[in-house]
């Protein structure tokens, strides 16, 4: 019962956050966050190639997920300031699923 406290508090200062006017605001800024760790991933696509290596190809597909939680936690840390952040929290927790399944 203590593992899902935690969750549903999250949840629901989540959903909180879905009835605030500032929430869009939230909602835009994660979308410039991933939108820019996209725009990064296929400019370092384009400037490396692939089959040169074990280790370029791991950094070919850790690219998008490793920059958009970099960008991700930059936004969470200037937005934080002026509103609730738990779009960004639950944003970083998706983003680095795949970055330690991978590895």
């Amino acid at each position: 019962m203590t593992q899902k406290q935690p969750a549903l508090k999250f949840l629901q200062a989540l959903w909180q956050d879905v009835s605030d006017p500032n929430f869009i605001w939230e909602v835009a800024a994660l979308a410039i966050c991933l939108g820019a760790a996209w725009l990064i991933a296929r400019w370092w696509h384009g400037r490396h190639e692939e089959g040169s290596g074990r280790l370029a190809e791991a950094g070919l597909r850790l690219v998008f997920p490793l920059t958009a939680l970099v960008l991700a936690g930059i936004g969470k840390v200037a937005l934080q300031s002026f509103m609730q952040v738990n779009l960004f929290n639950l944003a970083k927790f998706e983003i680095s699923i795949p970055i330690h399944s991978q590895v």
